[in-house]
C-alpha cells in the first residue's frame, strides 16, 4: 500500500529563515496543559478528542510507553478520555476512527510523526486535546455500456506515477454507486474492475493509464459524481520467442505480461521452440518478463550455477498482433556472509536464524536465505536494491554491509550485468546500541518541542537518501529528544520548524541546515548528548 500523497514540501530558500524564526506560541502554550498533584493511583493522561464539528465518540486512543507496551481506550459519547496508573515513562499517542485519518499528538498532519509526552511519577497531564479529520471521499456511479448499472464492480485506486493499488477501495452497490472513505489529501486514479466481460477501466472511462483523468482529493471534502461508464475493448496477441544468449531457442521459460493498469497479468510457457503467444491481451503498455529457473533446460546447458535466466521487455500494443524476442541473461550474484561482533548478548547459535532482505526502494523486498556456516548467496534482477538484516533476538543491529571498502547501507548497490556480481559482502550484526540525545530549549532554557530534530553527516559524500546516518525524531513535551542506532561518525545536528519527511533528504537542503546545526561526535556503543537552542 502507498502512503498518501505529501504536501508542503521545505524549500531550500526558506530552511535558513525557518529556523531563525520563533516557534509558534510562548513556552507556557507549548507545554500541554497539566495539572502537577500526584495521586496514589500512579499518572495519568487525559483529555477529549474532538474534530471541527465538535467531541468525536467512538474513537480509539492507543497509548504506547518507550519499551512498546501498549494501552487502549475509547473516547466517551463527549469525546473524553483517559488513562491512568501510569508509571513514569515517555509515551506516544495517537488516535484513529473509521473515515478519520489517523494521527499521534502533537502532528500537524495525519502522515506527520507526533510529539512524545513525557511523564513523571504521579503526574497528571489533563486537558489534551487530540483533534481529528475526517478523511476526504471519491463517490460516484459506474454503468455497463449499455447504460445500465454496473452492481458488484471493484473500485480500486492508484496514486499516479506509482506501481500498484493505493490500498483503500470498495465495490458498488446494485445501483452501481461506490464510496471510498477515509482518504489523505492528494492525487487519485479511480479504477473499476468489473468480474467479466470488460476490461480495467480509469476515470474518465478510458483503459490507458496515461489518459486517464486523476482525481484531486481534500481532507474532510467529498468528491462526488466521479461516473464512468465500462467499456469493451478489442484484444490481441503478443508472441513471440525466448532464446538464450547464442540464439538458440529456450524451452520451457515462463513468460509473463503485465499491463500498466496492474490488472490482467497472464502467464504461459515457451515450448520446444521457444515461441509464446498470450491471448486477450487489451491495448495499452505491457512489461513481458522472461525467467528461467535452474530447473530448465536453458538453464542447465548454461552452467551449473543456481541463479536463474531472464528478460524483459516495455511494449506499447495496439489492436494489431504484436511481436518480441527476449533474449535471457544470468542475473546477478549477491553473496557474502554475516557475522557478529563481540558484546553482552550471546550470538545466536543457528545462523540460519539470521534474515537477510534485497528489495528495489518501494517495492516489498525479498529474503535471502543463510546458511549454516553464515554464508548467503543469491541471485538479482537489474535495479538497484537496498539492504536489510535481522538478528532472532531483540538488541541485536546491523551495523554495515561492506563490499570493497563500501558500506552498502550508506550506497545501495545497482545490479547490471556489466557492472559485475557484488560478492564478498560482510553484513556485520553488533549489540552495541549508539545513541544521540539532549534538549531543544530557548535562550532562558524553556524546553521547546514543536520542531524536528535533524541529524546528518558532516561529510557530504554520505548525503545519500538511503544511509542510515540521516534520520531525525521529535522533542518530548520537556524537550528531550533520542537519536538510537546512528553508526559511528562526526554528525550535524539542527532543530527544524517546518519539516517534511519526503523531501528533506537532498543536498541542498542539507546544506542550508548547516549555519543552524551544532556538530557532534558519535562513538560506536558510546552514548553522545547535545542541546539544542532555537529562538521563541
Amino acid at each position: 500500500m502507498h502512503s498518501p500523497p505529501r504536501r508542503h514540501r521545505l524549500r531550500a530558500a526558506t530552511i535558513a529563515a525557518l529556523l531563525t524564526l520563533p516557534l509558534a506560541g510562548s513556552a507556557a502554550q507549548q507545554r500541554p496543559p497539566r495539572d502537577a498533584g500526584a495521586t496514589s493511583g500512579g499518572a495519568r493522561i487525559s483529555g477529549v478528542v474532538v474534530d471541527r464539528r465538535g467531541p468525536v465518540a467512538g474513537a480509539t486512543l492507543t497509548l504506547m510507553s518507550s519499551t512498546w507496551r501498549q494501552t487502549t481506550t475509547v473516547s466517551d459519547a463527549e469525546g473524553r478520555f483517559g488513562f491512568a496508573g501510569l508509571g513514569p515513562d515517555v509515551y506516544s499517542l495517537k488516535v484513529s476512527k473509521d473515515e478519520y485519518l489517523e494521527i499521534e499528538y502533537g502532528a500537524a498532519r495525519s502522515y506527520e510523526m507526533g510529539t512524545a509526552i513525557a511523564i513523571a511519577a504521579g503526574q497528571q497531564v489533563t486537558g489534551l486535546s487530540m483533534r481529528m479529520v475526517r478523511g476526504g471521499v471519491i463517490t460516484g456511479t459506474v454503468r455497463r455500456a449499455d447504460g445500465e448499472p454496473a452492481a458488484a464492480t471493484a473500485i480500486d485506486l492508484a496514486t499516479p506515477g506509482l506501481p500498484g493499488i493505493y490500498g483503500r477501495g470498495a465495490s458498488t452497490n446494485a445501483e452501481g454507486v461506490y464510496r471510498i472513505a477515509g482518504l489523505g489529501g492528494g492525487q487519485y486514479h479511480v479504477i473499476a474492475r468489473a468480474p467479466r466481460g470488460s476490461v480495467p477501466v480509469l476515470y474518465p472511462g478510458v483503459i490507458d493509464p496515461l489518459l486517464a483523468t486523476s482525481v484531486r482529493v481534500e481532507e474532510d471534502k467529498e468528491r462526488d459524481h466521479i461516473d464512468f461508464t465500462l467499456v469493451s475493448a478489442p484484444t490481441t496477441i503478443i508472441a513471440g520467442t525466448v532464446v538464450d544468449a547464442a540464439g538458440q531457442p529456450a524451452a520451457g521459460v515462463q513468460v509473463g505480461v503485465y499491463p500498466r493498469s496492474g490488472s490482467g497479468y497472464q502467464a504461459v510457457t515457451t515450448g520446444a521452440d521457444g515461441r509464446f503467444a498470450v491471448e486477450n491481451i487489451q491495448p495499452g503498455h505491457h512489461t513481458i518478463h522472461a525467467t528461467a529457473g535452474a530447473e530448465t533446460a536453458v538453464a542447465r546447458a548454461a552452467s551449473p550455477d543456481p541463479r536463474r535466466l531472464w528478460a524483459t521487455a516495455e511494449m506499447d500494443v495496439s489492436a494489431e498482433p504484436a511481436s518480441v524476442t527476449l533474449t535471457l541473461q544470468r542475473e546477478s550474484m549477491f553473496a557474502g556472509r554475516v557475522q557478529f561482533e563481540p558484546g553482552t548478548l550471546q550470538t545466536p547459535g543457528d545462523l540460519t536464524t539470521v534474515r537477510v532482505f534485497l528489495g528495489k526502494p518501494g517495492f516489498h523486498p525479498f529474503e535471502i536465505k543463510v546458511r549454516p556456516d553464515g554464508t548467503f548467496e543469491a541471485g538479482v534482477r537489474a535495479g538497484l536494491h537496498e539492504i536489510e538484516g535481522q538478528a532472532p533476538a531483540a538488541g541485536w543491529r546491523l551495523k554495515s554491509a561492506m563490499a570493497a571498502g563500501r558500506d552498502l547501507l550508506d550506497h545501495p548497490p545497482e545490479f547490471d550485468p556489466a557492472r559485475g556480481d557484488v560478492t564478498g559482502v560482510v553484513l556485520t550484526f553488533s549489540d552495541r546500541q549508539t545513541q544521540l540525545s539532549g534538549r531543544v530549549l530557548t535562550a532562558d532554557d524553556a524546553p521547546v518541542y514543536q520542531c524536528t530534530v535533524v541529524a546528518f553527516p558532516v561529510d557530504p559524500e554520505r548525503w545519500t537518501p538511503f544511509s542510515p546516518r540521516l534520520t531525525y525524531a521529535r522533542p518530548a513535551t520537556d524537550g528531550r529528544f533520542v537519536l538510537r542506532g546512528l553508526p559511528a561518525g562526526q554528525y550535524l545536528v539542527a532543530p527544524v520548524r517546518d519539516f517534511d519527511r519526503a523531501s528533506w533528504k537532498t543536498p541542498e537542503l542539507l546544506r542550508a541546515l548547516i549555519p543552524a546545526s551544532r556538530q557532534v561526535a558519535v562513538r560506536e556503543g558510546e552514548r553522545a548528548q547535545i542541546d539544542l537552542r532555537i529562538a521563541r
